[in-house]
């Protein structure tokens, strides 16, 4: 089973996001101090999903650190604020903007590593 890491400030966002994915085995942060103290504990991490603005650490600091620690692991930003966000720029895989349908944020991950 593929392993997700999610980060969002947003305990909503965070709860639709691990419904929306019941194949993967989900892990959540609400910010990216403790989605890394988690990836620390995880045996692997596929994909990491981060929302953009986030306090005390952006999602594209989240995961240029995480990255560091993990070069394969895939990223997916999300956030409402799209000006913001360039993908190449932040060294992530994907953008994703806020609101999302249940089926692009699944749409999404499949993309980025398969099914479960």
């Amino acid at each position: 089973m593929k392993s997700v890491l999610i980060a969002d400030d947003d305990l909503s966002v965070l709860a639709l996001m691990a419904r929306a994915l019941p194949e993967y085995r989900i892990t959540t942060a609400r910010n990216g101090f403790e989605a890394l103290a988690l990836a620390s504990q995880l045996s692997d991490c596929d994909l990491l999903i981060t929302d953009y603005l986030m306090p005390m650490m952006t999602g594209d600091e989240l995961a240029g650190r995480l990255r560091a620690a993990r070069p394969t692991v895939k990223t997916l930003m999300i956030s409402s604020h799209t000006a913001f966000v360039d993908t190449k720029e932040c060294g992530t895989d994907a953008h994703l903007a806020k609101p999302f349908r249940r089926a692009e944020l699944r749409d999404a991950v499949a993309s980025l590593i398969g099914g479960s």
